[in-house]
């Protein structure tokens, strides 16, 4: 609940919030866990300047910091039929894709 609200102070434009929704997974990186955010953003709006301001929120307020930050379209975020978020299929997702741009780099 922190990072959310983190993110949507974060966000806020000159007249109004510059994110829409947003959903944190769970990535592996070099043996550690650390979290991605991955943000819908209202029509017109850049990622700029948000997780750096996200951070310094969650940082004044003794939480663990995002690793990173990405815009998605909301289609891209597996629901249920519920209407929840199914974080496991995310995880799965993120820990493929981090496992992948490791390989890249090296």
């Amino acid at each position: 609940m922190a990072v959310t609200g983190a993110l949507r102070r974060a966000g806020v434009g000159p007249d109004r919030l510059t994110i829409d929704d947003c959903v944190v997974v769970a990535a592996g990186w070099d043996h550690e866990v650390r979290a991605i955010v991955l943000v819908h953003l209202r029509s017109g709006h850049g990622t700029d300047g948000i997780l750096a301001r996200a951070n310094e929120i969650l940082s004044g307020l003794d939480k663990p910091l995002l690793a990173e930050l990405r815009a998605v379209e909301m289609e891209s975020i597996p629901v249920g039929v519920t209407g929840r978020v199914l974080k496991r299929r995310l995880r799965e997702a993120y820990a493929a894709a981090t496992a992948d741009e490791a390989v890249h780099s090296c």
